[in-house]
């Protein structure tokens, strides 16, 4: 556990907080199904639902810390409210005080419209013939070493992403491999993570519904490869 005066100096953006600073803050979640005692809960407006609307929700579980754009009009007594402005940009501050930052593990992230899954799988099995200790972030499974875990989405949300890299760096994991959507990039879901390799598989006419063109879809792609640092590969 951690202090929340503790994440605020770390994240160290502006903010307005309700309630006291000393409470103690165990793990983060954004679905409020998923809180616990001492947990904390962040709501954002998302693509269908808004999380500002599950806040009493997270509190009845347990959380005692919730993050939010907008106070609620019931503030509950001993619970710590805080409120930051575009708090989406900053989720990846967030995970990275809680959880750590990814550390000397090897991340490689693979995007395209389809094959991502069967690439990922190939990455990760060729890794286990290896004997290298690795980690797998699919659609259809997230491993760490020999551990399984049920996959929800493609890419989880970063705070998910970032809870069981850490989980990784403490089995030994030297790789993590893991899919990367067009809509986990569009919605932030990869910010703040340093790929050492990025693959891009095809680029077919999909997610238009979401994206609005084709252009666009392509373009969402490109932020992979753009946020790459001189020494990754591509």
């Amino acid at each position: 556990m951690r202090k929340l005066r503790e994440i605020l100096e770390e994240i160290n953006v502006l903010y307005t907080l309700e309630g006291s600073d000393a409470i103690q803050l165990n793990d983060i979640f954004i679905d409020s199904r998923k809180v616990k005692a001492f947990d904390a809960f962040v709501a954002i407006k998302g693509y269908a639902l808004d999380g500002h609307d599950f806040i009493e929700s997270a509190i009845k579980n347990g959380a005692k810390t919730i993050f939010c754009e907008i106070l609620p009009t019931n503030i509950v007594h001993e619970i710590s409210y805080v409120k930051i402005d575009n708090l989406k940009v900053h989720l990846a501050l967030l995970a990275k005080a809680i959880y750590g930052d990814k550390g000397d593990l090897k991340l490689i992230g693979v995007t395209g419209t389809n094959g991502k899954t069967t690439v990922s799988t190939l990455f990760y099995n060729t890794m286990r013939v290896m004997n290298i200790p690795c980690g797998l972030i699919s659609t259809v499974v997230i491993k760490v070493v020999n551990e399984e875990f049920p996959a929800e989405l493609t890419t989880p949300d970063v705070f998910t992403t970032y809870r069981f890299l850490r989980k990784m760096r403490q089995k030994g994991c030297k790789v993590c491999i893991m899919e990367v959507s067009s809509h986990a990039i569009d919605q932030g879901r990869i910010n703040g993570l340093d790929f050492n390799i990025a693959a891009f598989t095809n680029l077919t006419h999909d997610h238009l519904d979401y994206h609005g063109s084709f252009k666009e879809y392509a373009y969402t792609k490109k932020r992979l490869f753009d946020g790459l640092s001189p020494k990754s590969v591509a």
